[in-house]
């Protein structure tokens, strides 16, 4: 039987015994501080020593790591099971090439990411720097990726573009196990946990990402005492997992929370409903057998016997474009599990209980494009925290788009956050090919990293001569946020204009 702990060294350099998805003992170890040196292409991090690359001109240039593994890959005997120490190499590794995305659904019909760069051996993370020096101690921005909660990857262009680092921070790019990989709970592997638990593995895979970042961060540039986690759309929930989950507590300081508050997410506060995206594990058991019936398996070890394309073919497919979730969904998702999820969310926010961190919420103008977004729904339970939180909403379209009525849709502001308005944009049903980009959408990207970047450093989005942006309460006439465009503006009546279930 395999533990659920890790060997890392302490400040001294002798090895510890650590649980290695328990945030709250790792949370009191002191890290290291790391020498003032130069930020170069090669590195040397906990576990050996990595070679990236550099870009952009002199004077804006962004030091880039590719695939580095911060977990063992979660195969054969460590498939659904918590993520393991990786082994340390000897020479210099290569981090200049991604690493595959993680195993999911791959027909051409309704793959988010190329088939042919997929595979169960993906536990490996990007860094993007901008920091000259290890003393720079800039703020770390970890980003949880879009795609739900069983298809995408943190290797694409938009996220892991120069342009943010450039405004003074070090992006982290996260990839994690995806659907059945990350969310089978089932009566076997509880047995054999030590934790008694199973399910929540992609949730607890971003949790020793996290631990990754707080020990070897400072050999980038970055302050492992100032991380923000943000994510969009499934990238959102995962951010809201993390802010509930006890055993991320201290791993993180901030978090930018993005049409991750759906009604769909919410569903009910007595979790009866078959399509909350939170289950009891009664549910995720009963959607788990089903699953394995589908698969042909009666044991633990028959189930891990399966290649991960026979996994992937048992799971159901994920929702085409504007398709709504079936009343009757088989899809597995995150489970109160007594251990790294006591609650559901709503219920550990609304209670005060969590991580209490300074919070920016928000989505955009039109939602109704893959569901209806409820960032209203969390808002009461999001402000019983002693941490400031910020609302936004994002109204800001390309030109061309707005003039054929296009409202800001889902994931409109993933771009602008990223500054990476290059490359091909698809069009929203109906809208022309050519977006009509002009000097609007550089304000508005520029205006959008600014105020990230700078609620990253100091846990407030207000930015001088751009937004003196006000903490958001839950009472008439404070219930205050910022509408971001090529001019952001602050409002107020929040709740009246969004009600909550509206």
């Amino acid at each position: 039987m395999h533990s659920e702990y890790c060997m890392r060294k302490n400040a001294r350099g002798a090895w510890l015994a650590l649980p290695l998805v328990f945030g709250l003992v790792l949370a009191a170890v002191t890290v290291p501080a790391a020498a003032q040196t130069p930020v170069k292409d090669t590195i040397k991090i906990d576990l050996g020593t990595i070679s990236g690359t550099t870009i952009g001109e002199p004077g804006k240039q962004v030091h880039v790591y590719r695939g580095i593994p911060y977990a063992a890959p979660p195969v054969g005997d460590l498939r659904w099971r918590p993520p393991m120490q990786p082994a340390p190499w000897q020479g210099v590794k290569q981090a200049t090439e991604y690493s595959p995305a993680c195993a999911q659904y791959y027909k051409p019909d309704l793959a988010k990411v190329d088939p042919a760069k997929i595979s169960e051996d993906c536990l490996y993370l990007n860094v993007n720097t901008g920091a000259k020096t290890t003393g720079d101690r800039l703020p770390v921005m970890v980003w949880l990726h879009e795609g739900g909660l069983d298809t995408g990857s943190a290797n694409t262009d938009v996220a892991n573009s120069p342009n943010l680092p450039l405004h003074g921070v070090v992006v982290v790019t996260v990839n994690h196990r995806l659907g059945a990989f990350s969310l089978f709970a089932n009566a076997g592997l509880s047995v054999e946990s030590p934790s008694g638990a199973s399910g929540n593995y992609g949730m607890l895979d971003l949790i020793a990402a996290l631990q990754w970042v707080r020990w070897n961060i400072a050999a980038f540039g970055g302050d492992p005492a100032r991380v923000t986690i943000f994510g969009e759309g499934g990238g959102g929930q995962k951010v809201l997992w993390l802010l509930a989950s006890p055993l991320a507590k201290g791993l993180f300081q901030r978090a930018i929370l993005e049409s991750g508050t759906s009604r769909n997410y919410i569903a009910t506060q007595t979790l009866s409903e078959n399509n909350t995206k939170i289950d009891t594990e009664w549910e995720a058991y009963n959607v788990s057998n089903r699953f394995v019936d589908r698969l042909g398996a009666r044991t633990v070890a028959q189930m891990r016997a399966k290649t991960w394309q026979q996994i992937v073919d048992a799971m159901p497919a994920p929702p085409a474009g504007t398709e709504k979730v079936p009343v009757k969904d088989d899809r597995m998702h995150p489970a109160i599990d007594a251990w790294s999820l006591t609650d559901h969310p709503v219920n550990i926010l609304d209670e005060s209980i969590g991580s209490d961190v300074p919070v920016l919420v928000g989505g955009d103008a039109d939602e109704n494009t893959m569901f209806v977004g409820y960032t209203a729904d969390w808002l009461p339970a999001l402000s019983h925290r002693k941490s400031n939180l910020y609302v936004y909403q994002f109204t800001h379209v390309p030109a061309n788009w707005k003039k054929a009525g296009l409202v800001a849709p889902h994931g409109m502001e993933v771009r602008y956050q990223f500054g990476e308005l290059g490359g091909k944009w698809t069009p929203p049903a109906g809208m022309p090919a050519d977006p009509g980009l002009n000097k609007d959408d550089q304000t508005v990207a520029e205006n959008t990293m600014l105020m990230w970047v700078n609620f990253a450093a100091t846990g407030d989005p207000s930015v001088k001569g751009i937004v003196d942006w006000p903490a958001f309460k839950l009472v008439p006439g404070q219930d205050k946020y910022v509408t971001i465009d090529a001019t952001p503006k602050v409002a107020s009546g929040f709740m009246e204009t969004f009600k909550p279930g509206k």
